[in-house]
């Protein structure tokens, strides 16, 4: 949901950023998707919600069998000199165990280290509010001059959109800029806007040189 805004934040967007939604995809989609738009951590949290189903089945397989009776066919089948793979508990062989094991162990660190790699990518909030609400989009939108570029686009389809809006040849950014009615305005317009976007701190001392990342966290 907040890549796309993500990406506006950076300023000077494409104009494909503004028909980009993830949220209407399939978590499949998405993840393949991201792949061939680059972005990464898309990418990563989408791979991460696919293994994250195969997790599922794989910690049933796990709860119904035990552990323990495996070590102990293991054991006596070396003692006997011979090691059957095939040999099993329940429903569960040694070799499956094992795999079933090992795949549960790498979809857990997986999820772990992706977890982590977003926590200190975006742990820093760059909106002044979710778009989590047709409100909220709606608001970011507010005065903005972009608005003119999207006359007669009721009825193109989401490409047809995305041409047309490249044909403009603009580029897109989140900050702070001069709405249709003369005021200023914090949401999505076409650039250049007339100042970043940081959170916490008041447009008038936004753009200061001297106020450094740091302090606006």
């Amino acid at each position: 949901m907040l890549e796309p805004y993500y990406i506006l934040a950076s300023r000077h967007a494409p104009a494909k950023t503004l028909t980009l939604d993830y949220t209407a995809m399939p978590f499949a989609v998405v993840a393949l998707r991201a792949l061939f738009n680059r972005h990464w951590i898309v990418f990563f949290v989408g791979g991460g919600t696919i293994l994250v189903e195969g997790l599922t089945i794989f910690a049933t397989s796990l709860a119904q069998v035990e552990g323990k009776d495996f070590l102990d066919l293991v054991e006596d089948a070396r003692d006997n000199g011979v090691l059957n793979e095939d040999l099993g508990n329940g429903s569960e062989t040694v070799r499956s165990f094992i795999v079933i094991l090992a795949l549960t162990v790498f979809i857990l660190l997986y999820i772990c280290i992706v977890a982590t790699i977003v926590f200190v990518r975006r742990r820093r909030p760059f909106l002044p509010r979710q778009p989590n609400t047709i409100a909220s989009v709606l608001a970011f939108m507010h005065q903005s001059k972009m608005l003119y570029d999207f006359v007669g686009t009721s009825k193109l389809t989401n490409t047809q959109m995305r041409n047309k809006l490249e044909e403009f040849g603009k580029t897109y950014g989140l900050g702070w800029f001069n709405g249709r009615d003369g005021q200023t305005h914090c949401g999505v317009d076409e650039e250049e806007l007339t100042g970043n976007y940081k959170h916490g701190v008041d447009y008038s001392q936004g753009n200061l040189p001297w106020l450094t990342d740091w302090q606006t966290f």
